[in-house]
């Protein structure tokens, strides 16, 4: 059995994006962490699972997958439901809310960086409501 109190050390990118949720539980918790900042230009991928960030460090074991590290503190923290049931309703709310954010997080990125793309967003905005329109006027909808 360990009775070391964790280690927590978290892997991520400067513009830390894809680790605020896992930050906020962390701050929420009051949980003490180092924070690893990983240069995008000088990193070996194969040093993280599934060959992706962020990752957290637990004494040494890493964990990858956003949605798996919150499920880890959650459970550890006791940050998560009281039952299997309430377990699920919360990775579900979670896992829709982080694939979300992510949509709109691309959206965005590609809205910033527009100039760097051939395509017009406004093309792109109109092209998507005249297929959506198509669909809800389609006689099988």
């Amino acid at each position: 059995m360990d009775f070391r109190v964790p280690h927590f050390v978290l892997h991520d990118f400067s513009d830390g994006e894809e680790s605020k949720v896992i930050r906020m539980i962390l701050s929420y918790a009051h949980i003490p962490y180092e924070f690893k900042d990983i240069d995008k230009d000088d990193y070996v991928l194969e040093d993280y699972p599934f060959y992706s960030l962020p990752m957290l460090e637990v004494n040494e074991r890493k964990l990858g997958n956003v949605p798996s590290i919150c499920r880890q503190l959650g459970w550890r923290y006791e940050l998560s439901g009281q039952t299997a049931g309430e377990d699920s309703e919360v990775d579900m709310i979670a896992e829709k809310t982080f694939e979300a954010r992510m949509k709109i997080k691309n959206w965005l990125d590609h809205l910033e960086h527009r100039e760097d793309h051939e395509c017009d967003v406004r093309d792109v905005r109109l092209g998507r409501c005249h297929r959506v329109f198509g669909i809800l006027s389609s006689p099988h909808y």
